[in-house]
């Protein structure tokens, strides 16, 4: 008997579940056809329940405002923050891009550096490249370069072209690192492939003082890395 209550509780909360991911999907949808003000109203019954995706869906729309809905940053703050309290990563990031840019809020430069780092320590790449920048430019942290370095290559290791093309700057530049060419040359190698043109152009740039030898090794440390890193 204990066994069929306990079967009970778990279908009611299957069937919840369910209904809570219906209503979602609805919300959703109705977004993606510009339906703002019904996607405003369906994201919000979830989001007051705890639900972390409307949290962060109902603060994008608050953020990019349209749609009958008012812009308010404030507002969209909230929201980002309830999700970032659960551990969302993505919530998270954006929580810290706001501190970061003084949107809704004072400008903190600490607080995004707390925001990204809760983001990064869950291999999300945006929160792991803007931790590179911090530390590049000293805001919020000490300025250091290895640690922008370490940052940009954790986010490069998952693709995010920005960070490689970044990591390609620093190494063709030797800026406070030695200066390495065919290590630049493999991050823009990488970054163009994605379509970056800055990559490439800085890339063609670089060949020109470059030995055969050189290029030839950069090309192969770049195919070895591709073939590490499968997208």
């Amino acid at each position: 008997m204990l066994k069929n209550r306990k079967m009970l509780g778990i279908g009611l909360l299957l069937a919840g579940l369910q209904s809570a991911w219906a209503n979602f999907d609805a919300a959703n949808d109705a977004f993606q056809r510009g339906e703002y003000a019904r996607a405003e109203r369906g994201f919000r019954a979830l989001a007051e329940q705890g639900n972390i995706f409307a949290q962060h869906n109902l603060a994008i729309i608050y953020y990019t405002g349209g749609g009958g809905i008012p812009h308010d940053y404030k507002e969209s703050l909230k929201w980002f923050r309830r999700a970032a309290e659960q551990g969302y990563s993505e919530a998270q990031y954006n929580l810290g891009v706001m501190y970061n840019q003084g949107k809704g809020v004072k400008k903190d430069h600490a607080q995004a550096y707390s925001w990204f780092l809760q983001a990064a320590q869950q291999n999300y790449s945006p929160a792991q490249y803007s931790l590179g920048l911090l530390f590049a430019r000293g805001q919020g942290v000490p300025q250091d370069t290895a640690a922008a370095v370490a940052w940009y290559q954790r986010a490069a290791a998952q693709g995010h072209t920005a960070a490689q093309y970044n990591l390609g700057v620093i190494y063709g530049n030797g800026i406070e690192v030695e200066q390495d060419m065919v290590q630049a040359y493999m991050w823009f190698s990488l970054a163009s492939a994605s379509g970056d043109r800055d990559s490439l152009d800085h890339r063609e740039t670089l060949a020109k003082y470059m030995t055969p030898d050189e290029i030839a090794e950069a090309q192969n440390r770049t195919e070895v890395w591709s073939s590490a890193h499968p997208e």
